[in-house]
Parts: structure tokens; sequence; C-alpha cells
């Protein structure tokens, strides 16, 4: 060992001349010149430190200890490993070596505000006067509930023509079956009478659709949340008339930073403080949108609260708290994890 320290300048000159002939055979001329340049002058500055580390690796070799400092560094396991709480990391975390992202953030917290589920803008079938609007701002209804109505004195004239015609083709249709009976008229008689019965009850069905559209009723259980037209104004076809939405079953609707996907997924829960309740609610997530903004680095989240009722209303806004930790617990993964090995 002392030789090898007395002389380690001339076995690093020997090392870089073996080093530099390996090099000439591959590189061209001008390349392994300005190779050798460099080697040069880092020879002062770096000589000191190769050498230490060619005795290392002998000290090493010489203690066998390269073969199985290896072997342990695949066999690492934290079954063995203890926490500052003396507990096993195990115990604390069961499924840790499970996921792919660790818990960087605790919590979230952002802005939320209430949405309904069912909500519809309702505009004119039809060009008419209104005759008269039932409900106004507010007001609750039910399914079927009639809101509005029209003026349809032509449609109701349209419909006394066809029933009027509806009889005579009835009167017609069973003369004819007497008449055939007795072989007064002829099988193509006797046709003709029947599709002018067909012809006149489509008819009838058309002048009864007309006749629906006069009157506009509630889809589903809701409210008015605006009424844009009053009665005895003359409307135009697709003219916005009434908005209503179905205020017994909301959803709540958040942004949260897109790195959250890492943790959150659909069944996550969430805690809901509604400001205008001064209330707390719980709930999950019931979808996330499968886009992120790529100038705020966000996505949409929807989720759905447990408790509903008259009392809350579209639009109401408030705070939504997201912790990761319980989502954990849940053993509900991220959009964005993926378990190892899967």
């Amino acid at each position: 060992m002392n030789i090898l320290k007395k002389h380690r300048y001339y076995l690093l000159l020997l090392v870089i001349a073996v080093s530099f002939n390996a090099v000439l055979m591959f590189t061209p001329p001008a390349t392994a010149a300005s190779i050798w340049f460099n080697l040069q002058n880092d020879v002062a500055h770096k000589s000191n430190a190769i050498m230490s580390g060619v005795i290392r690796i002998l000290d090493l070799q010489k203690n066998q200890f390269i073969p199985s400092s290896i072997q342990i560094e695949k066999n690492i396991s934290l079954d063995g490993i203890e926490p500052s709480s003396g507990q096993n990391l195990s115990e604390t975390d069961p499924d840790v070596s499970s996921y792919r992202f660790s818990l960087e953030d605790r919590k979230l917290t952002t802005d939320a505000v209430l949405v309904p589920i069912q909500k519809a803008v309702i505009s004119s079938s039809r060009d008419g006067k209104i005759k008269d609007i039932y409900v106004h701002n507010g007001d609750l209804f039910k399914r079927g509930d009639l809101l509005l109505e029209y003026v349809c004195a032509d449609v109701n004239g349209e419909k006394k023509v066809i029933e009027a015609k509806k009889n005579i083709v009835d009167t017609k249709v069973k003369g004819s079956f007497r008449l055939m009976k007795l072989g007064l008229i002829s099988n193509l008689e006797k046709t003709e009478m029947d599709a002018e019965k067909l012809q006149v009850e489509a008819q009838a069905d058309i002048v009864k659709a007309r006749i629906n559209d006069c009157q506009i009723r509630a889809p589903f259980d809701g409210r008015v949340t605006n009424r844009l037209a009053n009665p005895n104004e003359y409307t135009r076809t697709d003219r916005v008339l009434i908005e209503i939405a179905d205020t017994q079953s909301m959803n709540i609707q958040f942004v949260v930073p897109s790195r959250w996907l890492r943790w959150i997924n659909v069944n996550a829960p969430i805690s809901v403080y509604l400001d205008d309740m001064d209330q707390n609610y719980e709930g999950e997530v019931i979808r996330i949108h499968g886009e992120v903004d790529p100038v705020s680095e966000t996505v949409q989240v929807v989720g759905t609260i447990n408790t509903q009722g008259d009392n809350l209303l579209p639009g109401m806004s408030g705070t939504i708290t997201l912790d990761s930790h319980q989502i954990r617990e849940q053993n509900i993964h991220g959009i964005l994890e993926q378990k190892i090995g899967r």
C-alpha cells in the first residue's frame, strides 16, 4: 500500500496513457489532441481523489464488501425501520407501498356553489298570444302542473272541423259495411272509405298535438327561478318564457388544483360549509371533469351532499374541505394513482 502511495503519480499517468490509446482507436486526431490537453490540465487537481478511490476499492475488495452491499440494497425493506413514535411503519400505514404518490398536502379548502341537478329553460313552441302564466318567481310546483297557456282559438276551431269530419267518415264506414254484405259496393269502394277514415284520424292526432302545445306543464317537481314573460304578450317561437330548477336535489360544484387528482376520485368524502345556512354538510365526490384548465391548472369537480331540502336554493355558496388522509383511510385511489405492480 505504501508503494502505491509513493508512486501514485506514475500509476495515474499509466492509467491516463492506456485510456488515451483507447480513445485514439475510435476518435479523430484533432478530437484526441483536445482530450489530451484537457486531461493534462486536470491531472494536478484530480490525482489525489483518483488515487484515494483506487486505494478504497482495493480495501473493499480485500474485505469482500461490495457483493454483500449490493444484495442488501436490492432487498431493502420497511419492516425493520421504526418511526420516531416507536411504531412500525407497516402498522401506521399498512398500505404505504401500494401508493405511487405520497401525501404531500393534508387538507384542501376551496370555494363551492350549489347547482340544481335538473333545470330547464322553457321557450315558446309556437307563435301566438299568451293567455295566462300561472306561476311567479319563487313559486313551487309539482310535475304536471300547468305553468303557461296560449290563446288557441284557431286550433280549437280546427279541432271542431276534424271532429265533424270524423263523425261523417265513421257513418260512411258503418254504412259501407252493410252495403258490402248486400253486394251493392265493390271491395275497392270499401277500401277507399277505410283509407278516408285513417286520414281523418291522422289529422285529428295532429290537431291534438297542437292543442297540447297550447299549454306548458312542469316536467318535474321544482321552483320557478326566473319568469321572463307576462299574460297578453305576443310571443314568437323560441323566445325564453320561464326558467325552472329542481331544488329538492342539488349538487355542489367546485374546482381543485390538478395535482390533487393524485389523491381524489369518485366517492371521496367531502365536508361542505354553506355561508347562508351557517351549517356543515357531509357528502362525496360524484363526478370529475375530464379536462384540466391549462391556465389556472385546476379541474372542475361535482359532489353531492347528504342533506337536501326546500331551504337550500341554487346559487348558495360556501367552502368545501378535502382531507387526503381521510380519503386514503377509505382505500380510495386518486385518478392519477397507479398501484405498484399493476
